[in-house]
């Protein structure tokens, strides 16, 4: 990691709030890096603090700040360089959005304001943030080209690699979901997300966990103590 920008990337990966980290001036840094970690190979964030060398980008405005004969006020200069760093961390990364980043992010505020329902915030809390980025630029393509059940079929192979949606012979507007995976709360929250995401209302989930449902012929779902009922 060279930039600050890679270690508040290098921070979401890690679970760490961006805003958790502070940065301050190091007088030890290399010339040539940004970050002044002890191992110039880290790929991981441990400690909080991030040591950085105020003159390799910002010269021209930390110059004289930061001057090594200037002795005073260290504290208030310490944070006003945090202050600008975060900033600056943010404009940097920006500068990478395209539309569907916009999108998102207009996408991602409205549930979080409460504009759809507070049972959806609860679920979105249950999903890493590499999952939310993924289903909600499924929310984009749901705008554009409102292809519902195709995207749920997309969305769910994408979250549990193991997943199966079947349509129901009997019902067109039922569908069997297998999930391969162990039913708990959490994962119950983030199934009933996606579903009401992207299904229409009108329509019937039956959901299978660990078990399948049996099918003839299929002898990978007719394993004796492995078939769920339907």
């Amino acid at each position: 990691m060279n930039y600050t920008w890679e270690v508040a990337i290098k921070a979401d990966k890690s679970n760490i709030k961006r805003e958790n980290l502070k940065y301050i001036p190091t007088r030890y840094g290399s010339p040539y890096m940004e970050v002044a970690f002890e191992d110039i190979n880290a790929r991981k964030i441990e400690e909080h603090t991030i040591e950085v060398n105020p003159l390799y980008r910002f010269q021209d405005i930390f110059m004289d700040l930061f001057d090594i004969n200037l002795q005073k006020y260290c504290e208030m200069r310490e944070y006003f360089f945090d202050i600008f760093m975060q900033y600056m961390i943010q404009i940097d990364l920006r500068q990478g959005y395209s539309k569907k980043e916009y999108y998102y992010k207009f996408v991602l505020k409205e549930i979080l304001n409460n504009f759809y329902s507070k049972q959806n915030i609860e679920a979105l809390k249950c999903f890493n943030k590499d999952e939310v980025y993924l289903i909600f630029c499924f929310v984009i393509k749901l705008y554009n080209c409102g292809s519902s059940l195709f995207l749920f079929k997309q969305i769910m192979r994408t979250l549990y690699k193991k997943s199966i949606v079947y349509a129901s012979n009997d019902y067109i507007n039922e569908y069997l979901v297998y999930i391969d995976k162990e039913e708990t709360e959490e994962e119950l929250k983030k199934i009933n997300f996606v579903i009401g995401m992207f299904l229409p209302i009108n329509f019937k989930i039956h959901l299978f966990w660990e078990s399948h449902f049996g099918i003839i012929d299929v002898n990978e779902t007719m394993k004796i103590d492995e078939i769920a009922l339907f």
